[in-house]
């Protein structure tokens, strides 16, 4: 099995101090942004329009749909040169390839993948107002009724904040027209984070609840 680097891998993350939200929301990025849902790129592109979101948030920018779809097929073309498949990447590969490697994003932020996860971190990290969490996750668990039934089984969102009346997530969800500022409550949303294998729609072999926590310098 491939060795993780230690540098990149956390069990648990540490408690972290809330913030207040004083900085812009990362802006939505739908995977299929001109809805070309029959192409096969944009039907696998929820990692892509994840990372598209967070480097589109620490620019302080809102990119026009269509520069959005050139590049989900610019990064999906990338990746099927480097590696031989765009269609999912796990946490660590996410990371790696697409944060760091493609977007050279490290100047910007600090990238780190925190395995096993907890709620209570979850919510501690939505609310500071300097990051953001990438969250691969079964979307047949999230209920969403925007998606087409019976949901996909390999889903990457964006966390960014959390609403501690109501014990919601508020997300960027790429997978639907609807996606903007979704909200999911806490137990749905936690229950669906499983990390899935890098590949073509792979069985997974465990429930991994790793995340990718980015937070701007």
């Amino acid at each position: 099995p491939e060795v993780k680097p230690v540098d990149t891998v956390k069990k648990q993350d540490p408690v972290v101090t809330p913030k207040p939200k004083n900085l812009a929301n990362p802006p939505w990025v739908p995977q299929a942004p001109t809805a070309k849902w029959a192409d096969d790129t944009f039907q696998n592109g929820c990692e892509e329009a994840s990372v598209l979101s967070v480097k589109y948030w620490l620019l302080s920018q809102n990119p026009s749909m269509k520069s959005l779809e050139s590049e989900i097929t610019a990064m999906a073309k990338w990746q099927r040169e480097q590696y031989g498949s765009s269609v999912d990447t796990d946490a660590n590969d996410t990371a790696q390839r697409l944060l760091r490697e493609y977007l050279k994003l490290e100047d910007q932020a600090r990238i780190e993948v925190v395995k096993d996860i907890s709620v209570k971190t979850l919510r501690e990290l939505a609310l500071r107002s300097d990051t953001v969490v990438l969250l691969p996750t079964d979307g047949r668990d999230l209920g969403n009724p925007n998606f087409k039934p019976p949901g996909p089984t390999t889903h990457m969102l964006v966390l960014y904040d959390y609403d501690t009346t109501t014990d919601e997530f508020i997300v960027q969800d790429p997978g639907t027209r609807l996606g903007k500022d979704y909200r999911y409550s806490s137990g749905v949303l936690y229950g669906a984070l499983s990390d899935y294998p890098t590949g073509k729609h792979l069985p997974r072999t465990g429930d991994f609840k790793n995340v990718i926590v980015v937070t701007a310098k």
